[in-house]
């Protein structure tokens, strides 16, 4: 007897909570159908469903997720590395311990005694109809910051061929939940034969066909909740013949949003914003930002970075800052709304050089306006480099282009050819936004803080206010007489 297995799966929602909403109205009525036809039907999520840029993450670091996961009635889901690297451990056990669904991991360990917290499994096996399916999960591996954070994250080829050695004659179907990328994924068809389905999520590709590497079949539905994936698997319940397999995608801006999904999902925004909205500190005066010159909300950032970091010298661009910080009330939720970016502070040594190149980068409007996606980045654009600990002077080329004539560390002139402790953060060592920044040497991963953090401390000294008024960026003809503040 044919009987159909429906297995649904989402993955990077980073908390796009309004397509949670048409995603939520999609599963009930294909769970609807499902059962209208007597078949199967099994919701999976491949991670990096949490992301803190949003208030309602931010605020209950990650329990609304998980909440909105259950609501919907998943089965089963995988880590991404926003939730590893963006959520504590603690506040990770907080938020999957009351979880219906199960979490797995076949490559994520805990660094103190490689055993598996007690929130998550190394696998789920489920029996459907008689038919048992093992679903294993894998995350990318990013060793430096997650030994920082308390986890192993093992080698996802190495982790995988074990367990699926250790399942393939106990199972019928092996399922793999991999937040590892595309090319992971190919890897994994190509070495590990004996995984029959990989659902793949992380470089957010979306796979309108299935792609077959000998018997293994690849799918994989985007990003941010645009699309649900589909896999059928179809069995003959009567005899041991092998289930055959297909997939599809299903576009969800064609969904209506659920009504029911949108009222719980305000009822948690309501919940984390009594915690967001609580006072930080007052201001006296609105701290402008600019995301083409020198600005006091800027250089407030750069300075804390360095203070932060002990640093002689620090740089940020002007780009994660979203908007100005407005007097009154300073909130947590204002500071979040106003930087949002999972980006972390670093202590880099760097060259004069590599320095030099990209606050002359930073003069040209389009580095200035050049948009930006990943690395943790949740702005627009990048924006000039503020600066703390240096003086640049600026001068103007023959061809009438503005240039930088002289960099100050202090009393000495920045060389070239010397090496520099320098405070910035981690998206520029990526290779991302002012590419130069990224020929350093890593000498310190800052964890778990994010800018906000360091933005929280500093907005509650007034010194520090005043200090950021302080001029860092000067024309050739004004830097001997003009040392003063910002207007």
């Amino acid at each position: 007897m044919r009987h159909v297995i429906r297995l649904y799966h989402t993955n990077d929602l980073h908390s796009h909570m309004e397509e949670m909403e048409k995603i939520h109205s999609f599963v009930v009525r294909k769970r609807e159908e499902a059962k209208q036809r007597d078949e199967s039907f099994l919701l999976v999520d491949l991670g990096d469903h949490a992301d803190r840029f949003r208030m309602e993450t931010e605020g209950t670091m990650g329990v609304v997720n998980r909440r909105i996961l259950d609501y919907t009635d998943y089965d089963i889901v995988t880590l991404g590395n926003n939730e590893l690297l963006t959520i504590s451990d603690v506040d990770l056990a907080k938020m999957y311990h009351q979880s219906s669904f199960s979490v797995v991991s076949s490559n994520v360990r805990q660094k103190e005694d490689q055993q598996l917290p007690d929130w998550l499994k190394a696998w789920e096996i489920r029996e459907v109809r008689g038919v048992r399916i093992a679903f294993l999960g894998a995350t990318i591996p990013y060793p430096l910051v997650y030994d920082l954070l308390g986890w192993d994250v093992g080698d996802p080829m190495d982790c995988l061929a074990r367990d699926v050695a250790l399942l393939r004659s106990q199972v019928d179907v092996i399922v793999v939940l991999s937040h590892l990328g595309i090319f992971w994924d190919r890897k994994i068809a190509t070495m590990i034969p004996d995984v029959d389905i990989i659902i793949g999520a992380h470089t957010h590709h979306l796979l309108e066909e299935p792609e077959r590497i000998g018997t293994t079949m690849i799918v994989a539905a985007g990003k941010f909740g645009e699309y649900v994936g589909e896999v059928q698997m179809i069995v003959d319940l009567s005899s041991n013949a092998t289930p055959c397999f297909d997939a599809c995608v299903h576009m969800t801006k064609l969904e209506d949003s659920s009504a029911e999904m949108a009222h719980f999902i305000h009822g948690l925004r309501m919940e984390a914003k009594r915690d967001m909205t609580r006072p930080i500190a007052q201001l006296k005066e609105t701290l402008p930002i600019s995301w083409n010159k020198e600005s006091t909300f800027a250089n407030l950032l750069a300075d804390e970075l360095r203070a932060w970091t002990g640093a002689p010298i620090s740089l940020v661009n002007s780009g994660v800052l979203l908007g100005p910080l407005v007097a009154g009330t300073v909130t947590w939720e204002k500071l979040h709304e106003l930087c949002p970016h999972p980006i972390n502070p670093v202590l880099v040594e760097i060259s004069g050089r590599a320095i030099r190149e990209a606050l002359e980068q930073s003069l040209q409007p389009s580095f200035q306006n050049k948009k930006i996606r990943g690395y943790g980045f949740r702005g627009k654009i990048l924006g000039s480099l503020a600066v703390s600990g240096l003086q640049v002077v600026t001068a103007r080329t023959t061809s009438g282009e503005l240039g930088v004539q002289a960099i100050y560390v202090g009393n000495e002139r920045l060389e070239d050819e010397d090496r520099y402790q320098l405070a910035t953060i981690d998206m520029f060592t990526f290779g991302s936004g002012y590419v130069t920044l990224k020929e350093s040497d890593l000498l310190r991963y800052y964890v778990p803080e994010f800018l906000r953090d360091l933005l929280k401390d500093a907005v509650q000294d007034s010194s520090k206010i005043e200090k950021a008024k302080e001029k860092r960026w000067f024309s050739n003809a004004s830097h001997e007489t003009d040392c003063g503040t910002l207007t």
